[in-house]
């Protein structure tokens, strides 16, 4: 026995600095750490490692990746979740003693499984508690699993959020119930918006309490971790959900709306229009939530009609909203007193809305009218933080306001499929445009000079006859999509000197005679569509 057979409490740890020293210095050990929240712990108990035996390993369980990174480990190893394969012979073994589900129960077994998230604790306790039992109990817990998770596995993940300070907290809870699957910077812009300070982020993906993916930039999150944290949510109030910070489920929602029922503790809604029947909003339906700062009605059934009615004159918070999004809004325009000074992000898509309002939106940077019926849009310095514009099928959209070639920050410009768009503004000089989208823009003849910065044009389904010469100076171009342009008759030399491109598509360009002698020194071109 390394330590003669004792315990060593809490209150001894400083033991470790001399005790320790002499007993495991001289020994091979292979000594395990487990969940371990902070590199105290480990000093307190043997100090450093330095006057270790070079041939003893350490390992150190965490949930959180700092603790690790400050104990200076050699290797990071992430637990990976079970294959779904694993895990269903883990909860299999405890449900049925066996390997495999019997057939009459595969189905439902699945679907626990799936979610559960494939996390073991929830697959043996849920094994345990469903072994010898009939299918309706089975179907009974399968029903309550999607909305409440079970208490044993509640408590134990919980844990790392009673470790996070009070904005983490914030943060977490605001992630769970509305931004998992959500773009990372759309996140930490609506923090920031809401005076939330996206530094706690990383905290929560040292915690192991989030994910962000590295292709896409999209927030993850367990399912189970997700259920813990929307749990939290639900025990604010268990039986009046109007009294909860955060609403998620249609039902709750439904109900809050019907009975106009309300508060200022509600800070966020987004509803699954596609899971309620039709209702129409008392106008002072919103009345009462002075502090609303997330509202969003989606429909993922991608139905065309909100099923969310409003009367006109109807009032919208304003005051705190930081984020908007209503599918297919019904409505002409906008409150009159619509002025969210917070708004950083306006998505109403396939929506009926005719106009925007002159408002001034100084911190909004991402706007959605994608599908409209807008005619006309204001000039756009009231924005002058806006980063993506996106106007994609407003076919009834006639002209873009010179005032979108002064947006500095400009990233993202989408007018894909607006037929009616004749010309852009003379003058565009966005600076910071990465992304220029006009393909579809079947009367557009022509498209502006001065992108210098450029990484993406797509030109496709216009009636383009020729590419500027100035094209050559776009030296970030990535990709050039000039799909099914039927007039166009040549390209320019200087296309070849696009040192960066790699994707060219020429399919469907029917009256281009040749291609440039030298578009063999384009060494960057991966793809070539002709």
């Amino acid at each position: 026995m390394i330590l003669g057979g004792g315990n060593v409490s809490r209150g001894h740890l400083y033991v470790g600095r001399t005790f320790t020293r002499n007993r495991l210095g001289r020994k091979k050990l292979l000594i395990v750490f487990d969940d371990v929240s902070g590199y105290q712990q480990l000093e307190f108990l043997i100090g450093y490692f330095d006057y270790l035996n070079s041939r003893s390993r350490i390992i150190i369980t965490s949930r959180d990746m700092q603790v690790l990174r400050n104990c200076s480990v050699e290797q990071i190893y992430q637990v990976n979740e079970l294959f779904h394969d694993e895990a269903l012979k883990l909860f299999s073994r405890y449900a049925f003693k066996q390997n495999h589900p019997p057939v009459e129960y595969m189905e439902l077994s699945n679907k626990i499984v799936s979610h559960t998230g494939r996390v073991p604790l929830a697959l043996t306790v849920l094994g345990s508690m469903l072994r010898e039992r009939e299918k309706p109990e089975w179907e009974t817990v399968l029903s309550k699993i999607t909305r409440i998770i079970d208490r044993q596995t509640y408590d134990v993940l919980k844990l790392s959020y009673d470790k996070l300070d009070d904005i983490e907290r914030y943060m977490f809870l605001d992630i769970a119930c509305f931004f998992v699957g959500e773009d990372k910077d759309l996140v930490e812009t609506f923090m920031h918006a809401t005076c939330i300070y996206a530094y706690g982020l990383h905290v929560l993906v040292d915690k192991s309490l989030l994910t962000v993916s590295k292709l896409k930039n999209k927030i993850e999150m367990h399912n189970l971790i997700r259920a813990m944290g929307r749990e939290i949510v639900r025990t604010e109030s268990v039986e009046n959900p109007a009294r909860r910070s955060r609403l998620w489920h249609h039902e709750d929602i439904y109900g809050v709306l019907k009975r106009n029922t309300g508060t200022d503790e509600v800070l966020g809604i987004s509803l699954d229009m596609s899971k309620i029947r039709n209702i129409q909003l008392d106008p002072g339906a919103f009345s009462k939530m002075h502090n609303l700062r997330f509202l969003k009605f989606y429909n993922s059934a991608n139905e065309m009609n909100s099923k969310v009615h409003l009367f006109q004159g109807t009032t919208l918070p304003s005051r705190e909203l930081s984020y908007f999004y209503w599918h297919a809004y019904p409505l002409k325009s906008l409150p009159s007193d619509f002025n969210p000074r917070k708004l950083c992000a306006l998505h109403l898509p396939y929506s009926n809305l005719e106009q925007l309002p002159n408002e001034h939106f100084f911190k909004l940077k991402y706007i959605n009218l994608s599908h409209s019926k807008l005619t006309k849009i204001p000039d756009i310095p009231v924005a002058p933080s806006l980063e993506s514009l996106i106007l994609e099928g407003c076919n009834n959209l006639l002209e873009i306001p010179s005032s979108v070639g002064y947006l500095d920050k400009l990233v993202t410009l989408n007018l894909r499929d607006c037929k009616s768009l004749k010309s852009l503004p003379n003058y565009i000089h966005l600076k910071s445009l990465k992304i220029l989208i006009l393909s579809g823009c079947s009367n557009l003849s022509k498209f502006p000079e001065m992108l210098d910065n450029i990484k993406e044009l797509y030109l496709g389904g216009t009636i383009i006859e020729e590419l500027p010469s100035s094209i050559e100076y776009l030296s970030c171009l990535i990709i050039l999509d000039l799909e099914n342009c039927s007039r166009l008759t040549c390209l320019p030399n200087g296309i070849c000197k696009l040192k960066c491109l790699e994707e060219l598509n020429l399919t469907g360009c029917s009256q281009l005679g040749r291609l440039p002698d030298d578009l063999g020194s384009l060494k960057a071109l991966k793809k070539l569509k002709v």
